[in-house]
C-alpha cells in the first residue's frame, strides 16, 4: 500500500502561479461573477492570444453564418454606449486576420455586408474551445439541426 502525498498550501499556490505565468490556465477575479460570454472571451484570448475586443468580434463571428459590421460593431463595444466609429470593425477583422491565419482560419469580407467565417472552420474553431475548456458557441438553427 502506497502512501499518498498531500502537497502543502504553498506548494500548490505556487504550481498553480506556475500554470497561470505558462498561460495554462486563466485566474479571474473571484469577487466578479463570470458569464459564461466572459469566460469564452477568456478562453479565446488565450487560444488565440487575442485582446478582448478581438475575441468579442470573433464569438460574433462564431455566433451565427455571417455578421453585419454593425453587429460586429456592438460586439466589439460591449457596453452598449458606442465610443468608437464602426471603422474599428476594419482594424479589428484585419488584426483578427493576421493572428487567425497560423491557425488555418480565414475570415471572408461580405461586400457591402460585413464578415463571415465558412460553418466547417466554426466547428473547428469551437473544437478549438472547447478543448481549452470554452462551451462551443452555437447559433439557433445549428442547435435545431444537431
Amino acid at each position: 500500500m502506497q502512501n499518498s502525498i498531500v502537497p502543502s498550501t504553498a506548494e500548490v499556490v505556487a504550481f498553480l502561479r506556475e500554470a497561470a505565468d505558462q498561460g495554462r490556465i486563466v485566474v479571474l477575479p473571484a469577487a466578479r461573477s463570470v458569464s459564461p460570454e466572459s469566460a469564452l472571451v477568456a478562453t479565446c484570448r488565450l487560444v488565440f492570444d487575442l485582446t478582448r475586443i478581438e475575441a468579442r468580434a470573433l464569438l460574433q463571428l462564431l455566433g451565427q453564418p455571417h455578421a453585419a459590421r454593425e453587429e460586429l460593431h456592438a460586439a466589439i463595444i460591449g457596453n452598449g454606449i458606442a465610443t468608437t466609429q464602426i471603422k474599428l470593425v476594419d482594424v479589428v477583422v484585419c488584426r483578427l486576420r493576421k493572428k487567425l491565419v497560423p491557425h488555418g482560419i480565414k475570415i471572408n469580407t461580405i461586400r457591402g455586408f460585413g464578415f463571415s467565417i465558412e460553418a466547417a472552420t466554426r466547428d473547428r474553431i469551437r473544437k478549438l474551445l472547447s478543448e481549452h475548456g470554452g462551451d462551443a458557441v452555437t447559433t439557433p438553427s445549428e442547435e435545431a439541426h444537431g
